[in-house]
């Protein structure tokens, strides 16, 4: 049983069927469906279940048989074993690193395994791997212009992504965002997202980049609405709206940004990370925004049960300051918790 169990997953993993994976605790949560070919697993239009039990039988037969198939150089074999691995542990630096030598040897297509890890990473708890993440990466500078020869599965830069054209830059930014969707502060998927981002504005006019850059900032903004606990979207909006500023600057977005964080923190002060992204945004914001909302922020320091934002003042001599040195009173202010 263990071992037609494993051959139906591998078979399934390494087809092109599957879109979506979601593994449950019980065979009995998933749907009844008549004449179940991948019995104890339910494929239903590319969304596969999968039992627990049933996988954890699968991943044993699949280590056992790892490097037996790794010695004897069986191509396809490899292939199954380590898509079964790898959705157990997506972070077994030895399959991956299995899996590149055959794409280096030419014995694996890199879209074909792009689309693989595709599927891999909407699994929840696969969807939180650093090494994933660092494999698509490796794919796609090796498609995009940027050959890695070595097969470790960190070859790649931690802070770069080759230029992409505009298709397969909006494909990695809309996987990260399942991503995110599929598993609360995602920061590996918040990161992937960030470089796609930064790669997809180097490769547009300036005029279009900044459009780009304004409607993920837009989005962003939601989500941080939506998840005010979020320290990587924070991180990720300030990212945004920094290379929005060196592609010229959008004062209207630069306004809407620190309304929206100051909008936040009036209606829900206790979370640090949205006072993360006020200072965030204070350092990056032109002089002249910040003037307009220094009051805003005057009072949001001064407020009980607030955190402070690093102010000494009290309300009454910062009320006294000009406008342009209450802006770079808080400037400097915000600067020296940085240094």
């Amino acid at each position: 049983m263990t071992e037609r169990s494993y051959n139906t997953l591998a078979d399934l993993l390494s087809s092109k069927l599957v879109t979506n994976i979601e593994i449950v605790l019980e065979a009995a949560l998933l749907p009844d469906v008549s004449d179940n070919e991948y019995q104890p697993y339910v494929l239903i239009d590319g969304n596969l279940g999968i039992p627990q039990k049933a996988l954890y039988g699968a991943y044993m037969t699949a280590c056992n048989s790892f490097n037996a198939f790794r010695r004897a150089g069986d191509v396809d074999a490899l292939l199954r074993s380590t898509s079964v691995i790898l959705l157990v542990n997506a972070a077994h630096y030895t399959a991956l690193n299995a899996r590149k030598r055959l794409v280096q040897r030419g014995q694996r297509d890199e879209a074909d395994e792009l689309s693989w890890t595709a599927m891999l990473l909407r699994e929840q708890q696969a969807s939180k791997s650093s090494l994933l993440w660092h494999h698509r990466r490796w794919l796609l500078s090796r498609l995009h212009g940027q050959p890695v020869g070595d097969t470790t599965a960190r070859a790649v830069s931690d802070s770069v992504l080759p230029r992409l054209l505009a298709e397969q830059g909006d494909r990695e930014v809309a996987m990260s965002a399942q991503a995110c969707e599929q598993y609360p502060r995602n920061y590996f998927a918040w990161h992937h997202r960030q470089l796609s981002i930064r790669a997809l504005s180097s490769t547009e006019s300036e005029t279009d980049s900044k459009m780009l850059l304004a409607r993920e900032l837009d989005a962003v903004q939601v989500w941080i609405t939506q998840h005010v606990a979020d320290h990587s979207a924070v991180h990720h909006a300030a990212e945004v709206l920094n290379l929005l500023q060196r592609h010229g600057g959008d004062e209207i977005a630069a306004r809407k940004a620190l309304d929206h964080a100051i909008s936040l923190l009036e209606a829900v002060p206790n979370h640090e990370s949205l006072w993360l992204l006020l200072r965030r945004l204070l350092l990056i914001v032109p002089p002249a925004v910040q003037v307009d909302f220094a009051d805003r922020i005057a009072q949001l320091s001064i407020r009980d049960g607030s955190p402070k934002l690093h102010v000494d003042f009290t309300q009454e001599k910062i009320s006294s300051l000009s406008p342009a040195w209450r802006a770079a009173y808080w400037r400097a202010n915000i600067a020296s918790v940085h240094e």
